[in-house]
């Protein structure tokens, strides 16, 4: 993948002292075809009370990827995969506890396993940048995170395959069932009649000229 001048993206370095933890950066330029001048938003060669200097440094593109998209703090559940900003990086941990609206989240590669208090908005659900695509975590593999019509990204949701199951959206059949009911009203249809509205109004249960032929007459 290509990036951008100035293009805003993340950077996890693959030296041990940096595993789980992905820094902000900017592209700043090109270096060759194989790699990349970034400049760090949260790391300095220089930082005194007079003057702050950011790092740059060059990367090679396995080790940057975009902006992840970002969700509400709502979708947040015990145990999830999340990134919590610590020390000027997002870093990989897990959901601990809840002391709402904030966490306790517990770092992948914090050899002392302690947990780290944190406030909602600097928590955000941990995602993988594979194939130039988002993936969501989850205990038994990747699920791939897809964008709804807006553009935004979809939070993770559980298997909707019950739904489809039973023939369709629940939410479309209530509001069938009732139209059906305000019909039956309407035209003083007793309750020992059955059908659904579109089988009363075309008992041939056909559209179009093959409803409007004639049945043969045994």
């Amino acid at each position: 993948m290509c990036y951008a001048l100035n293009e805003t993206v993340e950077i996890c370095k693959k030296a041990e002292r940096f595993a789980g933890a992905y820094y902000r950066a900017t592209v700043a330029a090109a270096i060759g075809y194989r790699r990349y001048l970034v400049r760090y938003e949260t790391r300095y060669s220089l930082k005194t009370d007079t003057d702050t200097v950011y790092l740059m440094e060059a990367v090679d593109p396995d080790e940057m990827r975009p902006l992840p998209p970002q969700f509400s703090y709502e979708n947040r559940k015990l145990n999830d995969r999340v990134d919590a900003f610590i020390d000027g990086a997002w870093r990989v941990g897990r959901v601990t506890r809840f002391v709402d609206p904030n966490f306790y989240v517990r770092l992948d590669h914090d050899a002392r396993r302690l947990e780290q208090h944190c406030p909602f908005y600097k928590v955000r659900l941990h995602l993988e940048w594979r194939n130039e695509q988002w993936f969501y975590c989850h205990d038994d593999g990747l699920q791939i995170q897809n964008q709804n019509q807006d553009g935004n990204p979809d939070p993770p949701q559980a298997d909707q395959s019950q739904h489809k199951n039973q023939g369709g959206n629940p939410e479309h059949e209530q509001i069938q069932d009732r139209t059906d009911e305000m019909f039956r009203c309407a035209v003083g249809l007793p309750d020992y009649i059955t059908g659904s509205l579109d089988e009363l109004r075309d008992p041939s249960g056909s559209d179009g000229e093959e409803g409007k032929k004639q049945q043969p007459i045994d």
